[in-house]
């Protein structure tokens, strides 16, 4: 029983690219999620100031995203500064993890060539057929007036 949940979840993981963006996806919302609550209860109690969910949410997607206005610079306490330095970090291992898991396989199955058709015309057996293909004679006048140039 517990071999087929294992084996359950190793095809869940390595199934289709849609089934790992879902996954991806659902993972980092919940992130985001426990980074608001963490921070909405944590900010108060280490800085002495209150922050409404909102601006505690605003302020995780920007540390996530490394995009950090410093609305709420500077921080007074230490752990506060851990808090954010945590969420900094995994938002940029987060977001590296979109490279592999979307951005190259759907790169790179726009790239590779597609395999060519064939057509009807040239399955058919040519062995026996002849191809007429006009011939470039120089004529008489170009080649008497270069070897009299000669």
């Amino acid at each position: 029983m517990v071999r087929d949940r294992k084996v359950t979840l190793w095809r869940l993981l390595h199934g289709s690219r849609r089934v790992k963006a879902v996954i991806y996806f659902l993972i980092f919302g919940a992130q985001i999620a426990l980074y608001t609550l963490l921070f909405h209860y944590a900010y108060p109690l280490l800085e002495g100031k209150p922050i409404t969910w909102p601006a505690s949410l605003l302020f995780v997607l920007e540390t996530i995203t490394t995009v950090g206005y410093g609305d709420l610079l500077p921080f007074t306490n230490q752990y506060t500064v851990l808090i954010v330095i945590l969420m900094m970090v995994s938002g940029i291992i987060q977001i590296f993890m979109v490279i592999p898991l979307l951005l190259i396989p759907t790169i790179g199955s726009h790239l590779q060539p597609s395999p060519r058709s064939v057509s009807p015309m040239k399955s058919r057996d040519t062995s026996s057929s002849s191809v007429i293909t006009p011939s470039r004679r120089r004529s008489s006048k170009a080649c008497s007036s270069r070897s009299s140039r000669s």
